[in-house]
């Protein structure tokens, strides 16, 4: 378990920036039982596919070398050349096993970690304490992950031992009298095919085995790993105000904004044709240039902000209007500095030209006064 940390007990799971911060360090939830399980049942199985190819071309090699070493004069350039054969032959038969083995690891690492993630700085960082015996004898000591993975190391033994001494008590009836025979009547080839064969066939086993025990180990080190990525909740504020500042200075800067926001509709009020009331609740001022392809709402507000609007619009002479449906429908789905829905036209077409209609009264009058 993961211990509490100064910030409190960590109980979150870790967040997207710790996650990628163990990634760079090289933090990754790997089984390295898990690869070299991997490695061992690949490598045995193309051994047992590929096997008989190699062994014609192992008694073949062997066989054309030997001729040619009693039929022809061995000097030191011949042994030379014969050893580079050799190896050459040796890496051509042995390529495809090495490939497919290194095939399955690296699958198997990308299906672990859930793709590929480069990173040098596991290179570049150097701790001398890595290297302090002391240190490291009291980490061994006091780590809870070294016990387990002793306890697991302890158990894997176990179960190998305890694996070979079955099939080897099984096989004991037939391997007993095969070994017990003569040589020249069990024959050498018979007695070491068999030999081969049973001690192939542990050998596959014991891999099955290693395998499913490094599943256990895989999920016993995600489990571990997310352990170790998990924060309390301090430490996810911390890092909340580390990424976008703190929050009194984000609501500080929200406000400001909003205040500014608030401005810049007020001074639209005195452009408006009209402001539509609820009477007293909501005020929503609606501005249609000609041309335009409909009114627009160019501020509108509820309470005090309502209250502003109405005296601002008293101020510059704006015609108030008291249309209680058509300003809670105009409020509620008609963003500032939006087009009024076709819905609403009507309603407000019948608004303007009552505003229209007044605003030409009171000239004709100015004129015959």
């Amino acid at each position: 378990m993961v211990k509490d940390g100064p910030l409190g007990e960590r109980t979150e799971p870790g967040t997207a920036k710790r996650r990628g911060e163990a990634r760079d360090s090289g933090h990754l939830p790997v089984s390295k039982d898990l690869e070299a399980a991997v490695m061992l049942v690949v490598g045995m199985t193309l051994l047992y596919v590929y096997g008989g190819a190699l062994y014609e071309w192992a008694f073949t090699f062997t066989r054309d070398l030997f001729s040619r070493f009693f039929l022809l004069e061995m000097t030191p350039d011949a042994a030379i050349a014969y050893g580079v054969e050799f190896l050459k032959t040796t890496l051509l038969m042995m390529m495809p096993i090495f490939l497919a083995v290194t095939i399955a690891v690296v699958v198997t690492i990308w299906l672990e970690i859930g793709g590929f993630h480069w990173t040098w700085k596991p290179l570049t960082t150097f701790d001398l304490n890595r290297f302090n015996p002391i240190s490291g004898i009291r980490r061994l000591m006091m780590s809870t992950r070294s016990l387990m993975k002793l306890v697991f190391s302890f158990m894997k033994m176990m179960a190998i031992f305890a694996l070979s001494w079955y099939v080897l008590y099984d096989e004991a009836f037939r391997m007993v009298p095969t070994l017990a025979k003569p040589a020249e009547l069990a024959g050498v080839a018979a007695i070491a095919t068999y030999m081969w064969e049973v001690t192939f066939w542990l050998a596959m086993k014991i891999s099955g085995l290693l395998l499913i025990l490094a599943i256990f180990d895989w999920a016993y080190q995600r489990w571990q790993y997310e352990e170790d990525l998990k924060m309390s909740k301090k430490e996810i504020e911390e890092e909340m105000k580390m990424l976008e500042g703190d929050p009194k200075i984000r609501g500080r800067r929200r406000e400001i904004q909003r205040k500014l926001a608030m401005q810049r509709m007020m001074k639209k009020v005195p452009k408006a044709d009209v402001v539509i009331t609820n009477p007293t609740e909501l005020a929503v001022a609606v501005q249609y240039e000609p041309g335009a392809k409909a009114p627009k709402v160019v501020a509108k507000g509820a309470g005090a902000l309502a209250q502003r609007i109405r005296e601002i619009a008293a101020e510059h002479r704006i015609p108030i209007v008291e249309k209680k449906p058509l300003a809670q429908a105009l409020y509620r789905f008609v963003e500032i500095d939006d087009y009024i829905p076709e819905r609403f036209w009507q309603a407000v077409a019948e608004v303007l030209a009552y505003v229209y209609e007044l605003d030409e009264k009171k000239k004709q009058a100015a004129m015959a006064g």
